[in-house]
């Protein structure tokens, strides 16, 4: 090279003279080496200079290799960190709408029991002037606090036939409204004889007549019994009789004959495991529709 005075600069780059030598070397190895592929003549060959040039050429081989599996690596990484962000992603939206399926949950259960606090005051202030009396089903309305004892006459276990004594004591209460609730012991008590069972009953409610004319009374029907009761004891089975001997014996006596099945019929959940004996969600929609057949009011 000259500059514009014509002086010659040298060359003192041991850099540049070295890249200049190894690139005459690969050059000269790459035409000894296409001569051996290809079958053409042969020059003069300099194994040192072949040798290297092979090397060289096997480096620079390698180095695309490498290249190339960095890249696929990289891409690899790249597709597992993007996979891995949407793991965590799905799993905080899924979490946070558990997190928020449970808040909407206890909202609801937190709004149904003031509900149901709110229904329940009301339904006392309604069940004030007045008595039920029954069996075990009756008594759970004071054994659960629904209504306070001297509003649920009852015992557990009893017939209709054997209410002697929960009839005196209802009479000493003198209430304004009478609800009866008799059937399921009695189911067994008289064999599904639904006659006998009227018989007793009509008995029971002329003693309350004759003692309270000034109150009325109501007549509720006998719960549905669950297939697992009916397998034990079969008279269980004989409740629709009972109900529509209850239902001819109103018409005659001119009672209201409050049915509660709708309720509970065909709805196993709002049985205990007995297949007898109701949970406690029955006992307020029992309650209320007592009050409106009666026109309570709160």
């Amino acid at each position: 090279m000259r500059m514009r005075d014509g002086r010659r600069i040298r060359v003192k780059s041991r850099r540049f003279k070295r890249i200049v030598a190894c690139a005459g070397t690969l050059v000269a190895g790459l035409v000894c080496v296409l001569t051996l592929q290809h079958g053409l003549a042969r020059p003069a060959i300099d194994p040192a200079q072949l040798a290297q040039g092979q090397a060289l050429l096997q480096q620079a081989q390698a180095a695309d290799v490498a290249q190339a599996q960095a890249q696929v690596d990289a891409r690899a990484e790249a597709q597992r960190q993007q996979a891995e962000a949407e793991r965590q992603q799905k799993e905080q939206e899924e979490a946070e709408q558990k997190r928020q399926e449970q808040a909407a949950q206890q909202e609801a259960e937190r709004q149904k029991k003031e509900a149901e606090a709110a229904a329940l005051r009301t339904l006392r202030k309604q069940f004030k002037g007045s008595v039920i009396v029954g069996d075990s089903i009756t008594e759970a309305l004071a054994d659960y606090g629904f209504l306070p004892r001297n509003n649920v006459v009852s015992h557990r276990g009893i017939s209709v036939k054997e209410a002697d004594e929960q009839m005196a004591t209802v009479i000493g209460l003198a209430p304004d409204h009478i609800f009866l609730s008799f059937g399921m012991n009695d189911l067994p008590y008289f064999l599904g004889d639904a006659n006998e069972f009227i018989k007793y009953y009509e008995q029971q409610i002329a003693k309350l007549r004759q003692a309270l004319p000034q109150a009325k009374l109501y007549v509720n029907s006998v719960l549905p019994v669950q297939q697992n009761a009916i397998d034990e004891n079969a008279y269980y089975g004989k409740y629709p009789e009972f109900n529509r001997a209850l239902e001819e014996m109103c018409a005659r006596l001119n009672l209201p004959f409050i049915d509660n099945n709708p309720y509970v019929e065909g709805k196993p959940e709002m049985y205990k495991s007995d297949g007898i004996h109701v949970v406690n969600s029955y006992y307020i929609q029992w309650m209320q529709h007592m009050a409106q057949v009666a026109g309570l009011d709160g």
